[in-house]
């Protein structure tokens, strides 16, 4: 048994027998432009096919005829489509409906969920029609089975406890994104236990103590982004929580008994984003509290007791964007298991050492960033000595002790000095010398402009390093060690002054990955800038000042898959900056001004593994052979658009998928235009001079499936031009053609999809313009010269999903004739055809 994958294909319909003699058990067709499903598309897979994802296509109805067949289908997946009616289907059609356990219905158009809808579906376990317009719900319209039920971002007025109460295994409840003002009193299940309770996103501005009465107990219950604008005595009281969302509210008062019931079983808090001025003194109660949120409030100070309830189980307290001027060292002294600590975005101007004297010796993680700190004294951290992430970043510190880290120096992994220094007069060694466990260092935005050699030689175990954003113009030769920075993955100096990059920079780092240097001045790369590191597979120099690169600038790179050079001021470009052997490459160089390209003098001409070239956007107009012999092995896309190119060299390209050749100066199409390319199966031509396009022009091109020839001159088609061919979408639009080639496109008939003959001069479709076609699913002919459609000028076509007649003089009133043929059509576009009234279409699929 075996899974297909299509995404973001294009496609429209699907046809009977379509995967007949297959063992396709898990299919996934999301995110396409499925209109049509053919009754029979699914033969063969009655009994093999269990799971089936059609999400995010134009279905506008529930594909019945087609799935009731399914016998085996477990996980059914419609959602982001326009389905508007689930209630007149009749789901004991579904041979599936005792195996049947998920399925997704969100994201389309349903408003209602009448009485009796799904209970045909004994063993769903998982129902989701979230993201729709429901605002009425009938009583006894999901099976008992159902597990996980979601109703969220509908237009529901009232909880449908009536639809809700006899579900006796529900355990995940989503009601979110609905328009509550209050919850039903008591709030009732058949249930003794909820998972989680999901009510974010409505207009509650107050829970009344009867409302969870104790008839049901709930793990989580998630109340954020409503209007609370506090908390009653005893609101929770028999719950049993263990995980409370109240953030994005507009809570001002808690009263002190609001946690009376949970205070033993409450673990997780989250009341950030209020409008609370005092500290909720009824977190107090809270025995086992792991977690308390209390971020973006109003808060200005603590009491000296305001945690002392939760003082043994407390971890994590996130005490960011409140109005702290200072640490409330007296309230977290007699915190004894407090991990991780959060008081950014605060007022805090000035850190002590003895702030965290008595108590922070638990601490992991602290974060002070954006504090607009000014001054941090030496001892600032001596009493943090399990600390492994410190926090700096968005401050204005003007002094830095040198020692201000050092008590630090075999605990911490990750520091973030971002944009810390309002001057930075001292060389960053002196703050982080001898940081041994160091392992991700942020520098950037901080107005650095020297660094020296051994700026980083005291950090052994630097993983990730980022300088970007400061005033470099050079980077030493010697800031990486080979033995020094062994562990060294990923460097970012981006947005820098830096003007070129010299020899042996970047040498045999061992575990380097990734270098990014994007938006500085570089204007060179010298010989071995980039040497020996076998790890190396990314390197960014878009957006500088390129103008030249030197032979062997990239040497023993066994890894390299990506290099990027557009943006740049490249005026010539060989393969010969290449040498040694590479992993299959992405090279970018659009967006240059080449006029030049060599093929490389390498003697392992034949082991560069160029996957992907882009050329787009330079000053091309000779590609000579050599360039081509220098990737012809391994090139999958070449993208060479916008150049002034108007013919191809002779070499082979025999794995060559993907020829952009957009926006060039080709005027004629010859037989051996394509020579070099008679695998490609992706061909644009739009936007050149091309009027003539001779017989055998895409001869032996057995693979071409998609050809654009839009904005070009051509007037008509040789009968044999596609021969051999299996081109299953091709653009003639914006050309000169006064009638539908018809002899040309009868070689492609079984293949052909979607073809565009839009802004031609044809003024007539006559009764064989496409009746060979009958595989056609799109088909556009507007800004044409139409005034008449014989009545069987689209006869046949009975896959024809998407017509589009715009912009077009149909002066005579349109009658039913040429379109009744049509019967899986879904989309007519008749917009300014200067028709004064359509007759009723007799088109069943027809979105209108």
């Amino acid at each position: 048994f075996i899974q297909v994958t299509l995404i973001k294909s294009g496609i429209e319909a699907l046809h009977n027998n379509l995967f007949e003699g297959t063992n396709v058990a898990s299919l996934h067709l999301m995110q396409n432009n499925i209109k049509y499903i053919a009754p029979w598309t699914f033969s063969g897979l009655e009994n093999i096919l269990t799971t089936l994802d059609l999400s995010q296509n134009q279905l506008n109805q529930f594909p019945l005829a087609v799935l009731s067949s399914l016998s085996n289908l477990q996980w059914l997946n419609l959602q982001g489509n326009q389905i508007d009616d689930v209630h007149n289907f009749k789901w004991s059609q579904l041979n599936s409906r005792n195996i049947l356990n998920s399925l997704f219905l969100g994201s389309n158009h349903i408003t209602t969920i009448p009485e009796g809808t799904f209970t045909k579906l004994t063993n769903l376990n998982v129902l989701n029609i979230e993201g729709n317009l429901i605002h009425d719900v009938g009583s006894h319209c999901f099976p008992s089975s159902v597990r996980s039920l979601s109703l969220s971002n509908n237009i529901l007025k009232k909880v449908p406890l009536h639809a809700i109460y006899t579900l006796k295994h529900l355990r995940f409840l989503y009601l979110s994104g609905n328009l509550f003002h209050k919850l039903p009193c008591p709030f009732h299940l058949s249930v003794p236990h909820l998972e989680k309770l999901e009510l974010s996103n409505n207009m509650l501005t107050h829970i009344p103590e009867c409302v969870f009465n104790g008839s049901f107990t709930i793990k989580e219950l998630n109340l954020d982004f409503n209007f609370l604008r506090g908390l009653s005595a005893r609101t929770f009281k028999g719950t049993k929580l263990e995980r409370l969302i109240l953030s994005n509210n507009r809570i001002s008062t808690v009263h002190s008994d609001a946690f009376v019931g949970i205070e033993t079983t409450l673990t997780t808090l989250d009341i950030s984003f209020n409008l609370m001025e005092i500290f909720p003194s009824a977190v107090n109660d809270l025995k086992s509290l792991l977690y308390l949120s209390l971020k973006s409030n109003l808060l200005k100070q603590l009491g000296k007791g305001d945690l002392h309830g939760c003082r043994r189980s407390l971890e994590v307290l996130d005490l960011s964007g409140n109005l702290f001027q200072q640490v409330p060292k007296k309230t977290l002294k007699p915190l004894s298991k407090l991990l991780r600590l959060s008081l950014q975005d605060n007022r805090i101007q000035k850190v002590y050492r003895d702030d965290f004297e008595g108590w922070g010796q638990t601490l992991t993680t602290l974060s002070l960033a954006n504090n607009k700190m000014t001054y941090l004294s030496g001892g600032t951290f001596s009493h943090l000595s399990k600390l492994k992430e410190l926090k700096l970043s968005f401050n204005n510190l003007m002094y830095l002790d040198q020692q201000v880290f050092l008590p630090l120096r075999k605990t911490l992994e990750v520091l973030d000095l971002t944009s810390s220094f309002s001057q930075y007069n001292h060389p960053i060694e002196t703050f982080i010398t001898n940081l041994d466990r160091l392992e991700w260092l942020q520098i950037d935005h901080n107005n650095i402009s020297k660094m020296t050699v051994s700026s980083f030689h005291s950090l052994p175990n630097l993983h990730h390093l980022d300088i970007s954003n400061n005033d470099m113009e050079e980077i030493p030769t010697d800031l990486f060690s080979a033995t020094k920075h062994t562990y060294l993955s990923t460097v970012h100096i981006s947005n820098n002054e830096l003007g070129s990059i010299k020899s042996r920079t970047f040498d045999s780092i061992p575990h380097l990955s990734t270098v990014v240097l994007f938006g500085n001045r570089i204007s060179s790369i010298e010989s071995f800038a980039f040497v020996n590191c076998s790890y190396l597979h990314t390197v960014v120099l878009s957006e500088n000042g390129l103008t030249s690169i030197d032979v062997s600038s990239f040497t023993n790179l066994t890894r390299l898959s990506n290099i990027y050079l557009q943006d740049n001021y490249l005026i010539s470009f060989s393969f010969d900056i290449i040498t040694g052997d590479t992993s299959q490459l992405y090279l970018n160089l659009s967006n240059n001004v080449l006029k030049d390209l060599d093929g490389s003098n390498n003697t392992q001409i034949n082991s560069l593994k160029i996957r992907t070239l882009d050329l787009t956007n330079n000053r091309i107009s000779v590609i000579p052979d050599s360039f081509f012999l220098s990737c012809s092995k391994y090139l999958l896309h070449l993208f060479m658009s916008k150049n002034k190119i108007s013919n191809l060299p002779s070499i082979v390209l025999p794995v060559l998928q993907v020829l952009h050749l957009s926006c060039n100066n080709f005027d004629s199409l010859h037989k051996s235009s394509f020579e070099c390319c008679r695998s490609v199966q992706i061909l644009m031509l739009d936007h050149n001079n091309i009027s003539n396009v001779t017989d055998g022009s895409f001869r032996n091109m057995d693979d071409l499936r998609i050809l654009d020839l839009s904005y070009n001159n051509i007037d008509r088609l040789p009968e044999s031009v596609f021969a051999g061919t299996q081109v299953e979408k091709l653009n003639l639009s914006r050309n000169n053609f006064v009638a539908v080639p018809i002899a040309s496109l009868e070689l492609v008939q079984e293949s052909l999809r979607h073809l565009d003959l839009s802004l031609n001069q044809i003024e007539n479709i006559s009764l064989d313009s496409f009746a060979s076609l009958n595989k056609l699913q799109a088909l556009n002919l507007s800004s044409n010269y139409i005034s008449f459609l014989h009545e069987q000028s689209f006869h046949g076509l009975i896959y024809l999903v998407e017509l589009d007649l715009s912009h077009n003089p149909l002066h005579k009133l349109l009658n039913e004739s040429p379109l009744s043929s049509l019967v899986a059509l879904r989309s007519l576009h008749l917009n300014n055809a200067s028709l004064i009234s359509v007759s009723t279409l007799p088109l069943p699929h027809l979105n209108v």
